[in-house]
């Protein structure tokens, strides 16, 4: 029988018989071998702590191997890569054929391709204002951004190059606007595209933006040949590496990519000699369609449907759901970290991360800003004295411009930057923005509140027991109480502790800190170990009845585990109240501050 486990479609695991027995019996047997190695039967009773630990610890073993076995193989298993099947070759003819003809007999028309290629190749030009907003959950990221779009008038009522001449200009009711340029093969959870009254924008199918981006390149081909429709006889040439363009556009994520690098054929036409081919009228057009082939070689676009009013400016928004990687337990912070890509694709951006309550900002920054957009600046000041030199005038945008907002004990960060570069892409600048760094820090009261409380509570019941114990011992060992509610309240800190500690926990953003959980850890044990004692002493045993050393009197307490218990809840209590005592201080001081409001 084969004995090699295999995995179904549905990530189930498909085993053997004999491999099913050994999952149901492996635990059991397991279980067996923890009850024989604590009772000794039936080894010897000269080889029993001998083996005890031996066996113990391979029980232990035994047990985690079947957690694992059973419940992490079969889910490590389960990630599995989509399987994708190749599309025909047939693809980029059917789009060549439908981008062929004139605006009447297309849903696109010359305005909205050109708007469309406009936003996606130079937003910023186009985008006014774009505020992005996060709002930061333990497992999932809320993005909502919000788009101000200014369509200059001559994008709407003027009719390009590639139209008609006969035709009459007119305006345009709706434009088809790029939202998003998310890499092939990313999910977009609950993507939701929105007017600025928060109704719902029709976006285009898959099918819809395929045809669109096939028309706008089309278009691009016959501005660039100065006009007219492109015959298979005159423009092979210029056909066939719109085909490899649309190819290219075309291809799917983890599928082998193209042989020839984005845009190559349709750059290839600006060298291919004359009487081959007919003459490029329009290098620009060429140059366009190479930008557009990179960006969409390797990314799709969301593109919405917009009513379009008459001054060109209206607000488009979207939302979506993102997953984020867990806190890191025992931090006591959260450290958000956020590239803002889209910074560059507005002439305005505005971040805004917003944390959930009970917690606050307590740092935030971007190391390397400074230097990228001086980077960037200084390029820009190149190109200028360049364009200077040969006589001609570039509208170059001011300097890039950002600030933070102040730090006053909110719960919420505010990034602003303004004519920041556009990031790397193969229509940008230079390499892509530095991290900004947000931390937010819980506010108090909080766990190290808790941590203090607990722990003064128990130092105090530890101390008391110890003191009325070590008073007894010295006048009658062994000494004993008439009532056991002293084991019972040196436990509570205990209990206290540990609900406190795992309190709400899945719902917290901010893993607690390392003081506040090494003081909740110490308070159990210190508890329990006091409760412990205490019955030993109570027990008549004379177990753990020793003196101090020098008979050395600790807090009225002279007996040795009990000033240890005392001493170690006392620092633990100290420590606790210390980081409570800091935290508070800090979080007094951003809401106290009186700052200028320039400074973060």
């Amino acid at each position: 029988m084969d004995t090699e486990r295999t995995y179904s479609e549905t990530g189930t695991v498909a085993m053997s018989l004999g491999q099913a027995l050994g999952v149901m019996l492996r635990f059991p047997f397991a279980c067996l071998l923890g009850i024989v190695t604590l009772i000794g039967y039936p080894w010897p009773a000269s080889l029993t702590w001998h083996l005890r630990p031996l066996l113990f610890a391979g029980a232990a073993a035994l047990v985690i191997w079947d957690i694992r076995q059973r419940y992490v193989r079969p889910l490590e298993a389960s990630h599995r890569k989509t399987r994708i099947i190749d599309l025909p070759d047939e693809q980029p003819e059917i789009l060549q054929r439908s981008a062929a003809g004139s605006d009447d007999e297309h849903t696109f028309d010359a305005v909205q391709c050109r708007i469309f290629l406009y936003g996606l190749l130079y937003p910023n030009r186009l985008r006014q204002r774009l505020t992005e907003r996060y709002a930061l959950s333990p497992t999932t990221l809320k993005q909502s951004v919000t788009i101000d779009v200014h369509i200059p008038e001559i994008m709407l009522v003027t009719a390009g190059k590639g139209d008609s001449p006969e035709k009459e200009p007119e305006r345009v009711d709706r434009v088809l606007f790029p939202v998003l340029v998310p890499a092939k093969g990313a999910m977009l959870d609950d993507l939701r595209v929105l007017a600025a009254d928060h109704s719902d924008l029709p976006a285009l199918a898959h099918r819809e933006y395929l045809q669109l981006v096939a028309r706008t390149l089309r278009l691009l081909m016959v501005v660039a040949y100065g006009g007219g429709q492109l015959s298979p006889a005159t423009h092979w040439w210029a056909l066939r590496a719109e085909r490899l363009a649309l190819q290219t556009i075309l291809h799917q994520a983890d599928t082998p990519p193209p042989k020839e690098a984005p845009g190559e054929s349709l750059r290839a036409l600006l060298s291919i000699p004359p009487g081959q081919n007919p003459p490029i009228v329009d290098r620009d057009a060429i140059e366009s369609a190479v930008m557009l082939v990179k960006l969409l070689a390797e990314h799709y676009v969301v593109v919405t449907s917009v009513p379009c009013p008459r001054d060109g400016r209206m607000v488009v928004a979207y939302e979506r759901l993102t997953t984020r990687k867990p806190t890191k337990e025992a931090s006591g912070t959260h450290l958000f970290r956020l590239r803002p890509l889209l910074s560059g694709t507005a002439a305005s951006y505005h971040l805004i991360v917003e944390g959930p309550e009970g917690v606050y900002l307590i740092k935030q920054g971007s190391p390397g800003l400074t230097d990228y957009f001086g980077a960037h600046w200084a390029q820009i000041e190149q190109e200028n004295k360049a364009a200077m030199s040969a006589g001609r005038l570039i509208d170059s945008p001011p300097p890039p411009y950002y600030r933070f907002g102040s730090r006053k004990g909110q719960r919420f960060a505010h990034f602003y930057t303004r004519f920041a570069p556009m990031p790397s892409s193969p229509v940008g600048y230079g390499d892509n923005p530095p991290n900004i760094h947000l931390l937010f820090r819980e506010s108090p009261p909080g766990e190290s509140f808790r941590a203090a409380i607990t722990s003064s509570a128990a130092a105090v019941l530890i101390w008391l027991v110890g003191f009325v114990m070590s008073r007894g011992m010295l006048t009658k060992v062994p000494f004993t109480l008439d009532s056991d509610a002293p084991a019972i309240l040196l436990v509570f800190p205990a209990l206290a502790a540990t609900w406190l500690g795992v309190e709400q926990r899945t719902q917290n953003l901010i893993g607690r800190t390392k003081t506040t959980f090494t003081t909740m850890l110490v308070t159990v044990f210190t508890s329990i170990a006091a409760s412990g004692v205490f019955m030993m002493n109570n027990s008549a045993i004379t177990y753990l009845a020793w003196r101090n050393p020098g008979n050395a009197n600790f807090l009225g307490i002279q007996h040795l585990p009990w000033s240890l218990l005392a001493l170690a809840a006392i620092v633990n209590a100290i420590v606790a109240i210390r980081s409570w005592q800091g935290h508070s201080r800090e979080y007094r001081h951003l809401r106290t501050r009186r700052g200028s409001p320039h400074t973060d």
